[in-house]
Order: C-alpha cells, then sequence, then structure tokens
C-alpha cells in the first residue's frame, strides 16, 4: 500500500514537472510572410502606355473588310499592384464601331510582353511581343477568311506625344504585308472608362488566340 502511495506522489510530482516546463517554453514564433514581389524594369517600361490617347490610321481592303479610315480614341492605367496595364479601347472603321479591353504586360517566365484582348464582336486575341530600341513588336495570329494568317504589329517613333503604328499579316511569317499604318497621340486629359485601361490601338488588335 505504501509503495501504491509513493508511485502516486511520483507520477503528480513528473506531471507537475511537465507542466511548469511546458509554461516557460515560448510560444513558437509567428510565420514570415513572403515579400511581396515588386515589378522589374520590364513591367515599369509599360508605363509608356498609361495616359489617354487618339488614333488615325488607315486600313487596307482585305478578308476582313473593306479598307478606309480608321478613328478611335483609348485610355489606359495600371491594373492594382502595377503588374498589368489594362487598356478601354473604342474605335470607328470601315468594319464598324467596336469597344475593346486588354492587358499589356511582361510574361518573366518566357521573357516576352503579352497583349490580350476581348471586344464586342466576341473575340478574344492574344499575342507576345518584344521591345528594342524603341520600338514595340507584337507577334500573333488572326483568322482572314477561312485561314489563319501570322500578324505583326509595330509600335515604332515612340515619343512623349505619340507614336506611329503598323499591322502587317503574312501567310508564313515570312513575307509581310501592311494592312493598316496610323499614328497615335496623347491626349492631354484622360478619359474616364468603365474599367482600367490603357491603348495599344484601337482599331485593330496584333493576333488571335
Amino acid at each position: 500500500m505504501k509503495r501504491t502511495i509513493l508511485m502516486a506522489i511520483a507520477v503528480l510530482m513528473l506531471g507537475a514537472t511537465a507542466a511548469r516546463a511546458q509554461e516557460k517554453t515560448p510560444p513558437a514564433p509567428a510565420p514570415m510572410m513572403p515579400a511581396m514581389p515588386k515589378p522589374g524594369p520590364e513591367v515599369e517600361r509599360l508605363s509608356y502606355f498609361v495616359g489617354a490617347w487618339t488614333t488615325a490610321g488607315h486600313i487596307k481592303p482585305s478578308p476582313l473588310g473593306d479598307g478606309g479610315d480608321a478613328k478611335g480614341r483609348d485610355s489606359c492605367g495600371w491594373m492594382p499592384g502595377k503588374f498589368f496595364v489594362g487598356c478601354m479601347i473604342q474605335s470607328e472603321s470601315p468594319m464598324g464601331r467596336v469597344q475593346t479591353e486588354g492587358i499589356l504586360g511582361w510574361d518573366p517566365d518566357k521573357k516576352l510582353y503579352s497583349w490580350s484582348t476581348f471586344d464586342s464582336m466576341g473575340r478574344h486575341e492574344t499575342a507576345s511581343g518584344t521591345f528594342d530600341n524603341g520600338a514595340w513588336t507584337f507577334l500573333g495570329e488572326t483568322k482572314m477568311g477561312d485561314k489563319m494568317m501570322k500578324t505583326r504589329y509595330v509600335i515604332s517613333d515612340t515619343k512623349p506625344e505619340g507614336y506611329d503604328l503598323r499591322w502587317e499579316t503574312s501567310p508564313d511569317g515570312k513575307e509581310w504585308k501592311s494592312l493598316m499604318e496610323g499614328k497615335v497621340a496623347k491626349m492631354q486629359s484622360a478619359m474616364k472608362p468603365a474599367t482600367p485601361a490603357a491603348a495599344l490601338t484601337p482599331v485593330v488588335t496584333p493576333g488571335k488566340s
């Protein structure tokens, strides 16, 4: 009987010792939150397109429709986080009046710029681009009639007040034919679109997914 009592006391003492040790153990530190990513210099370059723009150009006849003059207005702005530029594009051309929303960004894995649009005619188009010596070149594909054509959209002679644009097509990516040429000028005050916006062109988009 005496041995049983001593064993019970020993168990109680061990439990109390363990409880005190647990009380003295400091709580585990909270996990470190990962640092928020920051845009790189390639993304910062997209700030060129931020603002409001007007476009005037001429479209040549093609399977897409009759040629003729085209005009448009664009508004641009950074999306939250400043990794992408959102676009609101309103255009009028022989193909009709079209409203387009687009996103311009940088793909760090592919080391290419990206351009994706959605318009009021139900089209979703994408293209990949590069920047070299002040010029942007976007390559993609679009359906013209019953054929898929490669497209090349070039933004050149970039200045704070505006730039030149050229849209070309090719059946094989070797011989290119100009489909549209125009000029884009920066406006003094930005439009007030319903969504964040930026601009590449209010008339055509560079490729189709």
